[in-house]
């Protein structure tokens, strides 16, 4: 792991006051800060935001030392320290689920919260759908991605979403921006991670932190029994979001930035260990 000098800047979105927690929100593989947008909306009126974009994803730069999920989470860290962000909620969805979990075992004095939403707890052969996984071949493979007509990326996204939920127009443009090794890394890296890793509900359940996990119940791309068996394994709060698939955040802002909001409140009628 390089210097945290040498770890490029993420490009962090502040926002929000008036409560002493921080919300850190982190977005999943090939998205932005933007899908947390409608959820960050409701929340900056009682709450600090730090909606981040991750290394070689929206307006953040490519990473020379490649985009492990550590690297990112190092990256979340140093975010978190230039914006001097203690008693934070770290907020993850899907691949973001896994980078939380490692930014929370990096810096436990600066988290109090994890938020775990619609996180994958294998990479089944199916999982990303055909034009993602096209999208990954060598040389035709980035050619497809940068080509494809939005429409189409637009139905290929589908599945990330309730059945016919459109994906918002302004999403589906963030994997096309993509440069090649940062979507191609970002995507062998969360599978490595996932492959040497224990499981999701076990590594929770070893962070001193309070764990929340909220799951959409018509997620198509990991059902809703997973998020109940990660909650249970990690002594974690589960919220389901009714009627939204994999991507709640951006299907149902009002339910997603409810429960954030409850949580935080939760852990702010808590003492804390200076207390």
């Amino acid at each position: 792991m390089p210097d945290n000098k040498e770890i490029p800047q993420l490009a962090v979105y502040s926002s929000g006051s008036g409560s002493p927690t921080t919300i850190v929100l982190v977005h999943g593989f090939s998205c932005s800060a933007r899908w947390w947008e409608p959820v960050g909306l409701q929340l900056r009126y009682k709450h600090r935001l730090l909606s981040v974009d991750l290394l070689g994803h929206g307006h953040s730069p490519r990473s020379p030392h490649g985009y492990s999920i550590e690297m990112q989470a190092h990256a979340v860290v140093a975010a978190l320290e230039r914006f001097e962000a203690t008693d934070a909620i770290v907020v993850g969805h899907s691949m973001g689920g896994h980078i939380a979990i490692e930014t929370a075992a990096l810096a436990p004095e600066r988290i109090r919260g994890i938020v775990a939403v619609d996180m994958p707890p294998r990479l089944a052969g199916n999982d990303i759908g055909v034009l993602a996984r096209l999208a990954l071949l060598p040389g035709i493979g980035n050619l497809a991605r940068l080509t494809a007509p939005p429409a189409l990326t637009r139905r290929a996204m589908a599945g990330l979403f309730a059945p016919r939920f459109l994906a918002p127009r302004q999403l589906v443009g963030d994997s096309r921006r993509m440069a090649r090794d940062s979507y191609v890394g970002s995507y062998r890296a969360m599978r490595r991670y996932m492959d040497r890793e224990r499981s999701i509900g076990e590594r929770l359940r070893d962070l001193a932190a309070r764990k929340l996990v909220i799951w959409g119940e018509l997620d198509q791309v990991w059902p809703l029994a997973h998020g109940r068996e990660m909650a249970a394994t990690a002594g974690a709060t589960f919220f389901t979001v009714p009627r939204v698939g994999h991507s709640p955040h951006v299907e149902a802002p009002d339910a997603v930035a409810s429960a954030l909001a409850e949580f935080a409140a939760s852990l702010e009628a808590m003492p804390t260990a200076k207390e």
